[in-house]
């Protein structure tokens, strides 16, 4: 597999008019998740599967709605199965499958993870990110660079030396 076999598919039930008019009410009360983890290679901060179901499940039982997650796989990547069924029978779901970069259970579950926590924030419309970087984090080759330091303004000081750069400073 390669970087670009990472997909996501949509599902519903044949009949859908009563979970959309259910999932539009969920909505209008779930907040977006708290940005509760932080990510040291990327430097940025981002809602967890814990924040992301604390937002979800509330709003969604009020409204009628289920939320059932299950492991997916196939050679070489993992994912999740995402359904939100409704009192009627009806429902929604994805489908996402990452690859695992290194095989394992540790990659398969970090996969896992990853794949409820981002079936759920697109299925009910959340941002779980402070940042929207377009989707680079998730390629290999992309590297965040950090935003350059602004100046500080120049103090003016007694000394002859203001002007003069002694290559310690960034």
């Amino acid at each position: 597999m390669t970087d670009n076999d990472n997909r996501m598919v949509a599902h519903e039930s044949e009949a859908t008019d009563k979970i959309y008019p259910a999932l539009v009410k969920a909505m209008a009360s779930t907040p977006n998740p708290t940005l509760d983890m932080a990510n040291s290679h990327f430097g940025n901060r981002y809602s967890s599967l814990k924040a992301t179901l604390a937002a979800v499940t509330g709003p969604a039982a009020k409204a009628g709605i289920i939320i059932v997650q299950f492991p997916a796989s196939e050679p070489g990547s993992a994912g999740c199965h995402t359904k939100l069924v409704h009192t009627s029978g009806q429902w929604i779901g994805c489908t996402l499958l990452l690859d695992m970069k290194r095989g394992g259970p540790q990659d398969a579950g970090s996969c896992i993870t990853y794949a409820r926590r981002y079936s759920l924030q697109c299925l009910f419309s959340l941002v779980g990110e402070d940042e929207d970087d377009d989707g680079n984090a998730a390629q290999s080759q992309y590297k965040k660079s950090k935003p350059k330091p602004k100046p500080s303004p120049k103090k003016k000081a007694d000394t002859s030396f203001d002007d003069f750069d002694f290559g310690g400073g960034e």
